[in-house]
């Protein structure tokens, strides 16, 4: 994994964020295209990018499989950098892109121990509709799921969301607000 902390942090407990790349893509480029990194700078907290296993194409996740060896090494690249800077264990968070953001909310399905929270940008849902391993969180955690209209991943975003409702007993009605980015839903 790469890691950036930012020059001048305080001895103080600093938040984390793993940012999990797409399929066919790496940590490097992840950081690149992310803008992660310089956001992090001005914010004052630690960045990560975690490089998946290494396929024909570069790395892919595997948020499907029951057990995965994936939320193992997002647990260890965690304690790696705890061991090394003084993260605050209750702003630990992780993003991810595509097969990245699947990754994400796999790892809130396993790790919500661990995890305050993760945001999914076009991914689709670590249960693949029931055809993968059943997500099961230890405890309700934050999920933020980010889909563009014109992604193909928008079709699932509303199975994904009420997937995530259940699982965290959310409200079924949301609180709706518009700008002229789109519309957001929030379900308390």
């Amino acid at each position: 994994y790469r890691v950036n902390v930012p020059a001048g942090l305080s001895a103080a407990e600093v938040p984390l964020l793993l940012s999990l790349h797409g399929f066919g893509s790496t940590g490097t480029q992840d950081e690149q295209f992310t803008g992660w990194t310089p956001f992090a700078a001005a914010k004052g907290f630690i960045v990560a990018y975690p490089q998946g296993q290494g396929t024909a194409w570069s790395g892919a996740w595997d948020p499907y499989s029951p057990g995965t060896a994936d939320v193992a090494f997002l647990r260890a690249v965690v304690e790696d950098i705890a061991a090394t800077w003084c993260v605050d264990p209750r702003r630990i968070h992780v993003d991810g892109w595509s097969n990245g953001a699947v990754m994400s909310q796999r790892a809130a399905c396993d790790a919500a121990d661990l995890f305050a929270s993760v945001t999914s940008y076009a991914g689709g849902s670590p249960t693949a509709a029931g055809t993968a391993a059943p997500c099961r969180p230890s405890r309700p955690i934050a999920v933020g799921l980010i889909v563009g209209q014109l992604d193909f991943t928008y079709g699932g975003l509303a199975q994904n969301a009420a997937e995530w409702r259940t699982l965290n007993a959310c409200s079924a009605t949301p609180a709706r607000s518009s700008d002229t980015y789109g519309t957001q839903d929030l379900y308390p």
